[in-house]
This record gives C-alpha cells, structure tokens and sequence, in this order.
C-alpha cells in the first residue's frame, strides 16, 4: 500500500477537521501547513484573502513530515478571494518536484462558490498534473 501525506491549510479549523476525518478513513499521515506571520482576528482574512488574490506566497514554518517518504499526497484548501489560499499555494511552488501523485481538494462555504481559479492558479505556476479534483462545502 502507497504511503499517502494529507498537506492541509485551516485558517479557522474547520478544513482541518475535515482533514483530520479523511486521514483516519484512508489511513493516512498529515501535515499542517502553517505560516510564520499569521495575524489575529479578522485581520487574517483580510491578509490572506490579498495574499491569495494577487498570488503572493508566505513564509511557511518548516514540515515536520519528510515528502521523500510519500508516494502519494491530497492537498486540501480552502478557497480564499476565488484562488487557492496563499500558504497551500507557497507549498505546492516550493515542492512541486517532491511531489508524485497528487490529488486536491478545494473547500468552500458557500456551494455558489466556483472553484476554477484556484485550478488555473494551481496550473499555471505549478508544473503538476492532478490527478483528482474535487471541491467540497463545508459549514
């Protein structure tokens, strides 16, 4: 069986939840992406929503799982301004090679909400190929 890696971004907990329910059906490690400026309150969705928007990346605090070890890897984020959220982002630029067989799966909170910007994002400045995408509604 393929060792699979669940890279995940929360801003408020609830991708992470969702995360944390699909590593334990398929049996899978995770990794919190976290960045190392991450301001409190509203101001976070402010920050983020610019970040993702203008596709700035963040700092990112170092993984504590080695990529090496994983054949395959779901990446799960939430949908910020329309794109992918400025740290699941930074990620995939800085890994994109480390990288084998990747599915993502995009959350959002309102099921009106599109998802194609965050897949043109995700192509665009990333040399990968997904395997699956998927978007799911989380309240």
């Amino acid at each position: 069986m393929k060792k699979t890696l669940i890279i995940v971004y929360s801003n408020s907990g609830k991708t992470f939840a969702y995360a944390q329910i699909m590593a334990d059906k398929i049996q899978a490690d995770i990794e919190r992406i976290r960045p190392k400026h991450n301001p409190k309150s509203f101001l976070k969705f402010i920050y983020f929503g610019y970040k993702a928007a203008f596709q700035k990346t963040v700092e990112l605090l170092p993984l504590t799982k080695k990529l090496s070890d994983y054949e395959h890897f779901i990446i799960i984020s939430p949908i910020h301004a329309g794109h992918l959220s400025a740290p699941i982002f930074t990620f995939l630029k800085e890994n994109a090679l480390a990288l084998k067989q990747v599915d993502i799966i995009l959350v959002k909170q309102d099921p009106k909400d599109r998802y194609e910007g965050a897949l043109v994002d995700a192509k665009k400045h990333m040399d990968i190929e997904f395997n699956l995408l998927d978007s799911v509604v989380l309240d």
